[in-house]
């Protein structure tokens, strides 16, 4: 499901680029180069604008922010084990006393 999902939205996600390309030489015919070009700068400013919001421009920061996620992860889960371990001992099991036979 997944893959045909992503599938379909990568080929509509290429549909207004191929609609595009099919007429951008009339518009050129029409207009000329320099205000062919000036009309694709101004029509990208609005998607330069959005990756704002949708890039991640402090990614040094949030990989710090990972890598310090992941070290306490780690932390949690080797006092877990210890833990663990200590309860075993009080109970005996990890010396081999005690239990049942």
């Amino acid at each position: 499901f997944a893959a045909t999902q992503f599938a379909l939205f990568t080929a509509f996600a290429a549909l207004p680029r191929s609609i595009a390309n099919a007429s951008t030489g009339f518009i050129v015919e029409s207009t000329g180069w320099v205000p062919f070009f000036l009309l694709c700068t101004v029509l990208a400013i609005p998607g330069m604008v959005a990756l704002i919001w949708v890039a991640p421009w402090r990614a040094e920061d949030q990989a710090d922010q990972s890598v310090d996620s992941a070290r306490q992860i780690a932390v949690d889960q080797d006092q877990d084990q210890d833990q663990g371990q200590d309860q075993d001992q009080s109970r005996g099991l990890a010396t081999g006393k005690g239990g049942t036979k």
